[in-house]
């Protein structure tokens, strides 16, 4: 895969029988370094358009995706595991713990799918059970 991907993320969230979900499109930069996968784009938020840099390293056991901007957080994904991380908004920081119920990565040529399954507490109360499916194509 090149330097140029196009990047497709669809988020869901399932808490007390209702569903919320989410769906970026955007364009990004991957490399490969030391067998590990780095996928780097930014978010724009459309009220204030300050900008979230993500950076999301993939690795045979373990997804880390981190944000710096208007979101900051750190969060780990390893199968199996519980993760404490925290999560700072404009509207407040959060404890969360990340509960990893499973992790699968298809690498190819040109492209990549992630698929995470976990459950989500924010300050020790358990808030959502989340699904993220991430889709990396190079571009021509």
């Amino acid at each position: 895969m090149n330097k140029d991907v196009l990047i497709s993320i669809n988020g869901l969230q399932v808490a007390e029988g209702t569903d919320d979900s989410v769906e970026v499109m955007t364009v990004g930069e991957y490399y490969n370094r030391n067998d590990k996968h780095y996928i780097i784009y930014e978010e724009i938020d459309e009220e204030s358009g300050t900008k979230t840099k993500n950076v999301i390293k993939v690795s045979e056991q373990a997804i880390e995706i981190k944000k710096t901007g208007l979101v900051n957080s750190n969060m780990f994904f390893e199968n199996n595991k519980t993760n404490r991380s925290y999560y700072s908004t404009p509207f407040g920081d959060f404890t969360i713990d990340i509960d990893t119920n499973g992790i699968a990565v298809n690498v190819n040529e040109k492209d990549m799918d992630i698929k995470i399954d976990y459950a989500l507490s924010i300050n020790n109360q358990h808030t959502n059970d989340c699904q993220i499916s991430m889709s990396v194509r190079e571009m021509m």
